[in-house]
């Protein structure tokens, strides 16, 4: 399947959940494979059907080990670029899917659209800007490499996302079979 043009780009491996960078040829080509951990097959790169820029950069798994349990997080995205154009639509969802495609985490929650401010240390400049808070479940290594991915896939100075939940009052009701 082709890829989207776009010279560096995320998959997700829908068996093994396994992400990973591809640099594409710009030729609408994906140049690298992934041998899946569950199939033991190589699978086209596009095995989930869609390709997410990532600046060249694959966000990496927290040094810090914190919670191996899938806790209830939310992570705070913008409507528009700091130039004020808004993201389109097709972009949240590609961030979506991501976060959709995380272990143990099978669905995303995006909440109404707040007011949102800060002011950078650095700077001391007033940041003011629409977010969308999106939450989905986790371990903290996930989280915090979305996190990390968020800032660069929406090209922010800073992004924030914190714990809502512990595992522990979690829970899901399903039907039954």
């Amino acid at each position: 399947m082709a890829c989207f043009g776009e010279p560096y780009h995320l998959h997700v491996c829908p068996h093994c959940q396994e992400i990973w960078e591809c640099p594409d040829d710009l030729l609408g080509e994906c140049r690298k494979r992934h041998v899946c951990k569950v199939t033991e097959a190589a699978d086209k790169p596009v095995a989930s059907g869609f390709a997410v820029e990532t600046n060249g950069m694959l966000p990496q798994p927290s040094s810090q080990s914190g919670d191996s349990g899938l806790d209830l997080w939310e992570i705070l995205v913008p409507v528009a670029n700091n130039q004020k154009v808004p993201f389109s639509d097709d972009h949240h969802e590609a961030f979506r899917r991501i976060l959709r495609q995380l272990p143990g985490n099978n669905g995303t929650t995006t909440r109404p659209v707040g007011d949102g401010d800060w002011v950078d240390g650095d700077t001391g400049e007033l940041f003011a800007e629409k977010m969308i808070p999106i939450r989905f479940r986790a371990c903290r290594a996930d989280a915090e490499r979305m996190a990390a991915h968020a800032r660069k896939f929406y090209d922010q100075i800073e992004v924030m996302a914190y714990r809502l939940a512990p595992e522990s009052d979690v829970f899901i009701a399903r039907a039954e079979a």
